[in-house]
């Protein structure tokens, strides 16, 4: 099932991410491999379907896993997944946008659905880099504040600012946004520029 490939797939990432043991990557990079391979057709998730009861909610907890090893694994060749599964998902919504567990299908206008079975979708989409087309960024370019990979207390909001981005809220102690996979190349950088609240913010790179 998605839940038995989502929980072996995270707790092998977060043991090798405690103890740099090779054999929890390993794992990691077989699980997803399968998984790809053995509850998708054409890359797209065909398991589960069932829109009650606790198996109707089992994709969600897949979503979450298997972002965090994308982007904590830097692996862009996994992109895809989530591009064609957001794709097909939301072309099988109904009318009112309601996605179902088995997104491959189209969601009927009358079903009576778990409100497990209807988040799934969401956290596909929710947990796909919103900068997906490329897994690496260039830290010599612009990286919109709402492209982050975890965060704590923050949210994202419209900004009224001439970016066309939008801004993060809730900024205080203890709270925190993180970026992975920012290629500063070679050499690395000496200075960084934050934009914030329309103003803008110069640091050397040691954080003074």
């Amino acid at each position: 099932s998605t839940y038995n490939q989502g929980t072996f797939l995270g707790a092998a990432i977060m043991l090798y991410e405690k103890y740099g043991t090779q054999q929890y990557y390993d794992d990691a990079c077989n699980v997803m491999a399968n998984t790809v391979k053995h509850l998708c057709y054409n890359n797209i998730l065909k398991e589960e379907n069932t829109n009650s009861g606790d198996l109707s909610g089992m994709r969600g907890i897949l979503m979450r896993y298997m972002r965090k090893f994308i982007v904590d694994f830097n692996k862009g060749e996994y992109l895809s997944f989530f591009k064609d599964n957001a794709r097909v998902a939301w072309m099988n919504s109904n009318s009112k946008g309601i996605m179902q567990c088995s997104w491959q299908k189209k969601a009927s206008e009358d079903a009576t659905w778990d409100s497990f079975a209807a988040y799934n979708a969401i956290s596909l989409m929710a947990n796909m880099p919103t900068y997906a087309n490329n897994l690496q960024r260039d830290a010599y370019s612009n990286i919109e504040a709402e492209d982050l990979d975890y965060c704590k207390g923050l949210i994202s909001e419209n900004s009224g600012g001439t970016s066309g981005g939008r801004s993060l809220g809730g900024v205080k102690n203890g709270n925190y946004a993180a970026y992975y996979n920012i290629d500063f190349g070679e050499t690395g950088a000496s200075k960084l520029t934050f934009k914030y609240s329309r103003s803008t913010e110069k640091e050397d790179a040691n954080g003074t």
